[in-house]
């Protein structure tokens, strides 16, 4: 079997401390849960990505750090990045190569951005691509209808998209 590994991407404070709230924010944060719990039962390797930059993102600011809701253990991997697609980061990239990972389980946010673009980048890359429906989100505002849309589309892009019940059937 290909060496998977799970990604969690952008689950941070202050993505979560807005104006507009993240759509199903507590179904997403139980449904992320499930799927690292289901990790480590399997010995799967879960990455951590935080975007950083100079505003509300900065590096090791509380806004930074990873949602509270979510167990972050030393043995899990953290990496941070400056762009919207994590696969434009050498360290990670070269991490993944060095895993001998071919499948990626992605969750985390933003649906339309980071999400989006680890998806398209990785299917690009050749890895096997599976976006969990409901592990990802957006704002509040048409959040619904932006993550059916992104996950319509990425599907006919040859991701595999599989609701959470559904990733390790």
């Amino acid at each position: 079997m290909a060496q998977t590994a799970l990604l969690v991407i952008d689950l941070q404070k202050g993505l979560f401390n807005r104006e507009h709230k993240i759509y199903n924010e507590n179904r997403l944060i139980e449904n992320i849960t499930h799927l690292i719990n289901k990790c480590r039962q399997m010995k799967i390797p879960i990455i951590f990505i935080q975007h950083t930059n100079k505003g509300l993102l900065l590096e090791d600011s509380p806004d930074w750090q990873i949602h509270s809701g979510i167990d972050v253990q030393d043995i899990d991997l953290c990496f941070t990045k400056k762009y919207f697609s994590l696969f434009k980061e050498k360290k990670i990239v070269k991490e993944l190569e060095n895993m001998g990972v071919k499948k990626l389980i992605i969750t985390g946010l933003l649906t339309h951005g980071c999400v989006k673009g680890a998806c398209l980048d990785a299917k690009k890359l050749g890895y096997e691509v599976v976006l969990v429906e409901d592990g990802h989100s957006n704002y509040d505002r048409n959040a619904k209808e932006i993550v059916d849309r992104w996950n319509q589309y990425l599907a006919n892009q040859g991701v595999t998209v599989l609701p959470t019940a559904k990733v390790f059937c």
